[in-house]
């Protein structure tokens, strides 16, 4: 299955951010993904957005963690995927990673997180094609462990 999890700031992130990602998610299930959903910034109680988003980060193949606004929320979501060995596409607008704005500790996980990998996008749109070539990679995973027998 292609499951996803989008992780991005919420509570201090603009309106205009918050459409942005709705509609990027829109054209990620357009194009046959999974995306788990979160609960967001007024659905259930605190407790409920803990159990659902670590939840959702346990189950998803891919978290696709947009990084261009800081988030606590998404830095903790990353750390659980990261101690799992989970699969990690995290990526941040070309204009925030230039402007110093985004963790160089997230920008440099993959030097010692095989399963993680930071992309740099202009328009989130261009994140399309990074998920399919994160998907392709991990097919390719399963298909080798399914050849060799092991499960």
């Amino acid at each position: 299955m292609k499951t996803i999890y989008v992780t991005c700031s919420l509570t201090l992130a603009p309106d205009s951010f918050k459409e942005e990602v709705q509609r990027f998610i829109a054209e990620l299930e357009k194009r046959g993904y999974t995306v788990l959903k979160f609960k967001g910034l007024t659905e259930g109680t605190n407790e409920d957005v803990a159990t659902c988003d670590i939840g959702n980060v346990k189950q998803c193949d891919l978290l696709l963690s947009i990084c261009t606004l800081q988030s606590t929320g998404l830095g903790i979501e990353l750390g659980w995927k990261c101690a799992q060995q989970g699969r990690v596409l995290a990526v941040g607008q070309e204009v925030a990673v230039g402007m110093k704005q985004i963790s160089r500790l997230v920008m440099g996980m993959g030097a010692v997180n095989p399963n993680f990998t930071f992309k740099t996008y202009q328009d989130l749109s261009d994140v399309l094609t990074l998920v399919d070539e994160a998907f392709r990679v991990i097919s390719n995973e399963w298909d080798k462990i399914a050849s060799s027998g092991h499960a």
